[in-house]
């Protein structure tokens, strides 16, 4: 989406550029002002990012979890380590709720799905977002930061500990994800 406005459309093939102007009018049936609309395309921007940390911090933690699925049935089947097992499934239990839990603490994707029917409503809407729009965006934002911080959280402090127990048992490390993608900025 972009405001009305004059704008110019570039295509490159061959090493060739073409430039093209163009002007985006706004519906003549609609009477929002360009700062309704500029409202409009502000918050679903920050939606669309909220969306993709969550996606992305979600893609993180349940590929993690794979990996500490396997560690936890070799230390099942070992059964010759408790602190380490109880470790592991204390570190799945937190990832767990980091991508499904429908909360309190909500899960990254149950964030990622609020977000999602959040902007489709923010995107077919003729008009600027409503107060409670906002609002509702703000609450689910401050979830998302909650979550990207607690598996930040994970990775820092329980990760650690965690290798440091795998190791002791000749059980192979766990790998350690990027940090938590950044989200979107909450501001009202």
């Amino acid at each position: 989406m972009v405001l009305p406005g004059r704008y110019e459309v570039r295509l490159t093939v061959g090493g060739q550029e073409f430039r093209q102007p163009l002007q985006v009018k706004l519906d003549p049936r609609l009477k929002a002002t360009q700062a309704d609309l500029a409202r409009q395309l502000d918050l679903a921007q920050k939606l669309a990012a909220s969306m993709n940390a969550t996606y992305e911090g979600y893609n993180q933690a349940a590929q993690w979890r794979t990996e500490l699925a396997d560690r936890v049935a070799q230390l099942r089947k070992a059964g010759s380590a408790p602190d380490a097992l109880a470790a592991a499934q204390a570190a799945e239990t937190k990832a767990q709720g980091l991508t499904d839990a429908a909360g309190p603490p909500e899960g990254l994707g149950p964030l990622n799905r609020d977000l999602a029917r959040l902007l489709i409503a923010v995107d077919q809407s003729d008009t600027p977002p409503a107060s409670e729009v906002a609002e509702t965006f703000f609450g689910i934002c401050q979830a998302t930061q909650a979550a990207l911080a607690r598996w930040d959280e994970l990775r820092a402090t329980d990760l650690p500990q965690l290798n440091r127990l795998l190791t002791e048992q000749r059980l192979a490390s766990l790998t350690v994800p990027p940090a938590a993608p950044a989200g979107a900025d909450c501001g009202k």
